[in-house]
């Protein structure tokens, strides 16, 4: 019997497509970013320009230096 293999990453669905972010991906931090009071968030500023629809985020790459950016962790 084979082996049942589960997903590697987080499913977002968009208007116009399905995509994957695999979970050792920055963009996988975006889920807990939003889940932060907007107080806590607004502490480090350039968080603080992410749009709050994280639709603009995946459809452009306009945002990932911050994304990509390590205090984004730190501050998560």
């Amino acid at each position: 019997m084979d082996k049942q293999k589960s997903p590697k990453g987080f499913f977002v669905v968009l208007p116009c497509k399905i995509i994957e972010i695999p979970q050792d991906s920055d963009t996988s931090w975006l889920t807990l970013f939003y889940s932060l009071p907007r107080k806590l968030a607004e502490k480090w500023k350039p968080a603080y320009y992410l749009p709050r629809c994280s639709y603009e985020i995946f459809r452009t790459d306009k945002y990932d230096h911050i994304v990509c950016d390590y205090m984004l962790k730190l501050l998560v």
